[in-house]
């Protein structure tokens, strides 16, 4: 009985470990498509958009793994610094009406508050996926502006911007060519810019734009 049992014993070994090898297997062939992911946004953090990449100063993942997650895009968030070492900015962007309604349009001018330094770091016929593949229709029109802090009045922020890719990468890499993928962090499809007013703290995400 000893012996039949030891036998039992050994056949429900040898099925949990072809189980246990088919999960491995399983858990094995999902790895390539999460390395290319991974590789894929390490290229992203690694490689601001040209529009940003001269103010670009720190990546920080911990502010968007949650955003990411419900989104279910690609996405990366990087905090502007100028290069004089300030943190701080004025922001101009055109405003236009139709129908009424206000729209906040590109270009997104900031201005350094320490050395007065101006960067574009949004042009809708520039930057993001539309303008890439030139398929961005018109040219915007209006009043510049100064963004102003709805709380408090004051014009001066703290700015990140984020953007998502939701193309895959295994398909950005069959659309785009080799000397357009190299630049794939340039095809975001979204941006937002994120402003933080240096006066009162009132948080600001008003500036959004879809780009592809």
């Amino acid at each position: 009985m000893g012996r039949y049992r030891h036998y039992f014993n050994l056949i429900v070994v040898l099925i949990a470990c072809t189980f246990i090898g088919v999960s491995i297997f399983s858990v094995t062939s999902r790895l390539p498509r999460k390395d290319m992911d991974d590789k894929f946004m390490q290229w992203m953090w690694e490689h601001p958009p040209r529009g940003i990449s001269s103010l670009a100063c720190s990546i920080t993942k911990e502010r968007i793994v949650e955003l990411a997650s419900k989104s279910g895009t690609h996405c990366t968030l990087f905090d502007l610094r100028c290069q004089c070492g300030n943190t701080e900015f004025q922001v101009h962007h055109l405003v236009t009406y139709e129908n009424e309604r206000r729209y906040d349009v590109s270009p997104i001018t900031v201005i350094c508050d320490k050395c007065s330094k101006e960067t574009v770091i949004f042009d809708s016929e520039l930057h993001g996926s539309d303008a890439e593949t030139g398929a961005f229709p018109y040219k915007h029109e209006g009043s510049k502006t100064t963004f102003i802090s709805p709380k408090c009045g004051k014009s001066s922020f703290r700015i990140s911007v984020m953007l998502a890719y939701s193309i895959d990468p295994k398909e950005m890499r069959e659309v785009l060519n080799d000397k357009e993928y190299k630049r794939r962090q340039d095809f975001f499809d979204w941006i937002t810019i994120c402003l933080t007013c240096c006066s009162c703290g009132e948080y600001n995400e008003e500036l959004n734009y879809e780009c592809a």
